[in-house]
Formats: C-alpha cells, structure tokens, sequence
C-alpha cells in the first residue's frame, strides 16, 4: 500500500473528526479521538470517506474504548 502524500492525507481527513465536533489528541503514531458516541461513529464514517477521496488504498485501524482517560 503506498501513498505518496500520505500525510497530506491524514492531516486532511482528522479534519473530518474535528468538523463532528469531536476532541482530538494528535500523537506521532495515533490520534486520541473522544466525544459522544455517535459523533465518534459519524466521524469515523467521515474520517474514512475523506481519506478514500484522495485516491489510492486506505488502511485505518481503529481501537475503540469507553475509558474516560
């Protein structure tokens, strides 16, 4: 899988999380996403989508927790 501007990309669709109204905490190699649980679901969808715009092959993993931390 590659992409050439691959942060471009990231950088792009966390925009999609942010416009959801979720928090975000940008990390070197993950993103801290928090909010109700349907805006974290919608923005997930939107994160997703975004990225799948750009063209190319899309990888996301996601580790979903109900901790307050």
């Amino acid at each position: 899988m590659e992409k050439v501007n691959s942060d471009e990309v990231i950088k792009d669709s966390l925009k999609a999380l942010t416009a959801n109204g979720l928090s975000l905490q940008v990390g070197p190699l993950s993103t801290r996403v928090s909010g109700p649980d349907d805006a974290i679901w919608t923005g997930l969808r939107a994160l997703f989508d975004r990225a799948q715009a750009h063209g190319g092959e899309i990888a996301m993993v996601v580790t979903v927790a109900n901790s307050r931390e």
